[in-house]
């Protein structure tokens, strides 16, 4: 993942998209690896979308075996997200769903940021994500 903006690289290890059980099992690893990354993309879609204003969200991308990684958003104003990227040592990968990650945010109470925050359109944001995601599902 890499977001200019924030000076971010991430390379994330894609083990637990790998395992998933049941998920496209006649495929080979990388197409299910693929789409299950744009599974993820989508839940970070429909968890962006119901965003009210003062509201945040973390949306899970690394998961490791001690920790996660994530983007943490904040709606603050009508178009607007202030995002940064950090980590929580609280929820480890192993124990987060990677295609429905729902109840993540709420598990969330030790987030550490890696970057600065900045506010970015949100229209903009969405946009580099849906972009992804499509090149994902071809």
């Amino acid at each position: 993942m890499e977001i200019n903006q924030l000076n971010l690289r991430v390379v994330a290890d894609t083990y637990y998209f790998r395992i998933i059980n049941d998920f496209e099992p006649n495929t080979d690893d990388d197409s299910r690896i693929k789409h299950a990354v744009a599974a993820l993309l989508g839940y970070w879609m429909k968890k962006l979308a119901a965003l009210n204003f003062s509201e945040y969200c973390y949306l899970p991308f690394d998961f490791s075996d001690q920790y996660t990684g994530c983007m943490k958003v904040v709606n603050v104003q009508k178009n607007a997200f202030r995002i940064s990227y950090g980590y929580s040592l609280l929820v480890e990968g192993w124990n987060v769903d990677p295609l429905d990650p729902d109840d993540y945010t709420e598990r969330v109470a030790d987030f550490q940021a890696t970057t600065e925050e900045i506010d970015i359109q949100s229209n903009a944001f969405v946009g580099m994500i849906t972009t992804i995601y499509e090149q994902l599902i071809c």
